[in-house]
């Protein structure tokens, strides 16, 4: 699948200034179909006019978004996060994933939450979520980020989400699945610089560099969980991502 689109997970994380975060994810059950929108409004427009009607110069202040999706309000199921007649009063993370994972996702690293009760007899009761996207002072980085979105499980839970931001440095494949076992011969990534550095994130993580190759390896996972790794490729001020993933192990 080359598109991100088909049913996406949606992933969310309270925001927390103690690093790393302790908060778990959430993940939304299936949205309503096509209810998951994200709105960008278009900063304004200021032009220097001079006589005549001509600009003299044009000036636009920055878009805003809104991600926009609804849960229908099922027997049992219980609101994926809790509010006050719609009032949400902290800040969330928000990861959308799309049908295909290697396909590019959303992530916004700051986002205020409202939520709004609806019914109607044709299709029955639902919660409307509106995530309206934050500036993030800590990294400078867009309101809204496109990339790949890693989910880590295990025995059904999530223990992990990680986001690799889509970079000016090419990598094929950018997104790298490895077993439990350690990989002696590791994966070759082809990339579209000479003379990048690729730094993984994780020690179990391992790289080296030839020419336009990046050589992943990974040690074995003793853990029962499954686990991930960001490695950042590196060349002046362009950047590059790969994520990595490796199954669980028997915990032996």
């Amino acid at each position: 699948m080359k598109l991100n689109w088909g049913k996406p997970r949606i992933i969310v994380r309270k925001c927390s200034d103690v690093t790393p975060n302790p908060n778990p994810f959430i993940e939304f059950p299936t949205p309503v179909q096509s209810s998951t929108v994200l709105d960008t409004t278009k900063g304004d427009k200021t032009e220097a006019k001079v006589e005549g009607g001509e600009n003299e110069d044009v000036r636009y202040n920055r878009n805003t978004y809104a991600l926009t999706t609804r849960i229908r309000t099922l027997k049992n199921r219980l609101k994926p996060i809790l509010d006050d007649d719609g009032i949400i009063p902290d800040e969330y993370e928000v990861y959308v994933q799309p049908e295909d994972p290697t396909a590019v996702g959303m992530f916004m690293a700051r986002s205020t939450a409202s939520e709004a009760d609806q019914f109607n007899a044709d299709d029955g009761g639902a919660w409307e979520y509106v995530f309206d996207a934050l500036k993030n002072p800590e990294t400078g980085k867009g309101q809204v980020q496109w990339g790949i979105v890693t989910i880590t499980e295990s025995g059904g839970s999530i223990t992990g989400v990680t986001f690799t931001p889509a970079g000016a440095i090419g990598a094929t494949p950018n997104v790298l699945l490895f077993s439990e076992d350690a990989s002696a011969s590791g994966i070759d990534v082809a990339v579209t610089e000479t003379g990048v550095t690729a730094t993984p994130s994780e020690n179990w993580c391992t790289t080296s560099v030839a020419g336009k190759v990046v050589k992943v390896k990974v040690q074995a996972n003793s853990t029962t969980s499954e686990r991930a790794c960001v490695i950042t490729l590196a060349k002046g001020s362009d950047r590059g991502y790969i994520s990595v993933k490796q199954e669980a192990g028997s915990g032996q």
